[in-house]
């Protein structure tokens, strides 16, 4: 940073450069997996990162600056190098196997390029860049041992369980009353602000059992982030540039969590998996004080992309029921193997019966296996791509431009198997979206243009990868088959708010009741896109924007499926010069 009250000067009058970077990699793991072959067996894996970072540079005092440029910028490069994992296993257990693994990463960073509120500094006609650049990768990891399993316990545990708490901030702005007028600033050529960010984060729990009585595998991943990237112009006192002034910020913001839980083998067995993400990206240039650009236009950017996927799978199997007496197979003979060994160890070959077991042979009432799985995904993603003006602006001409992209999907699969008795399959999908993409003189903004570059108000749809299509959606798939009873049932619930008439959320391209333009008798253009459509999914998952499938198959006896699937979507896209606003003096409108 500088803070100083002399003079600056470039020897050549070239350019000075204030700038400040910071590269990271932070891991953690732990491992918790137990090599034994005991009677019981546990295995736990905490692993935790806690990182805060941040990385300024800024410019105060009252110098005196000799260049033709002057360069503010902080880079914060951290692509791929924020990973915490957990990994747990039991061993080979003899009755009791449990294994947990949990991960937890806390994530702040703040990446700035600022001019200090009260700074009163003459540039001497140079021009000032402030340049805020962040670039993040999290990934939070909780999962089991994939080197070996048990498979003979009889009572079998894995859960995991991932949790992210991200919040990333981007600034290139000018504090309060930097560089006004009144204090004593003077001679600024161009003004540009640029904050660019590109933030991803998985996070993922896997949580797996396998043995062969009661097996229950859990998983749990959540995500809640907060992504905001600003440029902002001040908020008190006059800002007098004379040349151009430019605020351009670019955000992208991608978000997968996913949870898998699964059991396998035993008299019951059950898997559940738990999704949920709250993931908010946000982008804003704004202009909340006096602006005038003497000689130059005045342009305010926001480029917002934002996507986040909630996956929640869960599957159960049952072991085998016993179509063979004499067999060594089928949960009936594993019980039956249990019992022997318990009778031999206490000398009593009448101590323990097999008629007592809950699985009874083909006289009784039941066998087999029992197994339920439960999936649940909420996905709960809001955007704002913001430009608005709500102050005086003179200039050359005016340009205000919000573009959006906005993807959000929550998937659910719960999916049970259980030869020879009960089979239940759950799956709850949900998303709720809320996206705001407005350009606008807000009420209370006038504007004034002096030149013939006219006034440029437009809310669309932002390119990314060849891609420009909002897209919305939540699907639940259960399945139960082969027992006698098979039930399954899907719920999903697609919520989306991008259109309301209060204007909080939708697409906005306007001059607000209470704003004044007048465009210098130049042209005025206003636009608003926006466009959605269903999410693009893996191969065997539902095509359609909101899906419950729900299957019971295979069948003996009873089979029940029940599914539910409801979308609910608001989209309002709208260029207008409100009842109330003012656009005088203008061209062409289009």
């Amino acid at each position: 940073f500088i803070d100083s009250d002399g003079t600056i000067a470039s020897s050549t009058a070239g350019t000075v450069d204030v700038s400040a970077m910071a590269t990271e990699t932070v891991t953690a793991s732990a491992s918790g997996i137990n090599t034994g072959d005991g009677a019981t067996g546990v295995g736990v894996a905490v692993a935790t990162g806690i990182i805060d970072t941040t990385v300024s540079a800024w410019l105060g005092g009252s110098a005196t600056y000799t260049a033709n440029t002057i360069n503010v910028s902080s880079t914060l490069a951290a692509g791929d190098t924020y990973t915490v994992t957990a990994i747990s296993g039991t061993g080979d257990s003899a009755d009791t196997g449990v294994a947990g693994s949990f991960a937890l990463t806390f994530l702040t960073t703040t990446v700035e390029a600022y001019v200090e509120a009260g700074a009163s500094l003459d540039l001497v006609g140079a021009n000032l860049i402030l340049t805020a650049n962040s670039t993040t990768s999290a990934t939070t990891s909780a999962t089991p041992d994939t080197d070996g399993t048990n498979s003979g316990a009889e009572f079998g545990l894995g859960a995991s369980f991932a949790l992210l708490i991200a919040d990333n901030t981007t600034k290139a702005d000018l504090r309060g009353d930097a560089l006004s007028s009144e204090n004593g600033s003077s001679n600024i050529g161009d003004l540009t602000l640029m904050a660019t960010a590109d933030h991803t984060d998985l996070t993922t729990a896997q949580g797996g059992a396998e043995g062969d009585g009661t097996v229950l595998g859990g998983a749990f991943a959540i995500a809640v982030v907060d992504n905001v990237t600003d440029t902002d112009l001040g908020d008190s006192e006059t800002l007098v540039v004379g040349g151009d002034i430019a605020a351009t910020t670019t955000h992208d913001g991608s978000s997968s969590i996913m949870a898998n839980g699964e059991a396998l083998g035993g008299s019951t067995a059950i898997g559940a998996a738990l999704a949920m993400g709250f993931v908010d990206n946000r982008g804003n240039a704004t202009a909340r004080r006096n602006v005038t650009a003497a000689t130059g236009t005045v342009s305010l950017t926001a480029a917002v992309a934002g996507a986040s996927v909630a996956t929640a799978k869960a599957s159960a199997e049952g072991a085998e029921e016993d179509s063979d007496p004499g067999g060594a197979g089928g949960a009936d003979n594993q019980r039956d193997s249990k019992i022997g060994l318990a009778n031999n160890k206490s000398g009593d070959g009448d101590a323990a019966s097999s008629e007592s077991s809950a699985n009874k042979d083909g006289s009784g009432s039941s066998s087999g296996s029992v197994s339920a799985a439960a999936a649940a995904a909420f996905n709960f993603s809001s955007l704002d791509a913001i430009a608005t003006v709500s102050s005086t602006i003179n200039g050359q001409g005016l340009t205000l431009a919000s573009s959006a992209n906005m993807d959000v999907d929550a998937i659910a699969d719960g999916s049970a198997t259980a030869p020879g008795e009960t089979a239940v399959g759950i799956a709850v999908a949900v998303s709720s979206s809320t996206l705001t993409n407005k350009a606008a003189i807000l009420s209370g903004g006038d504007v004034n243009i002096t030149g013939n570059g006219g006034i440029s108000i437009s809310a669309t749809m932002r390119t990314v990868d060849a891609n420009d299509t909002h897209s919305f959606g939540a699907a639940a798939i259960s399945g139960a088959s082969e027992g006698d009873t098979g039930v399954s049932g899907a719920f999903a619930l697609a919520l989306v708010n991008a259109g309301d008439t209060a204007q909080d959320e939708g697409t906005f391209a306007l001059i607000e009741a209470g704003a004044d333009a007048n465009a210098g008798g130049g042209d005025v253009t206003m636009t608003a896109t926006s466009k959605s459509e269903a999410p693009e999914r893996e191969m065997d998952q539902p095509e359609q924007a909101v899906a419950a499938i729900a299957k019971s198959t295979d069948v003996q006896t009873t089979g029940v499926g029940l599914s539910i699937a409801i979308g609910v979507s608001k989209h309002l896209a709208a260029a207008e010069v409100e009842n109330g606003g003012i656009l005088t003096n203008a061209d062409d409108v289009a």
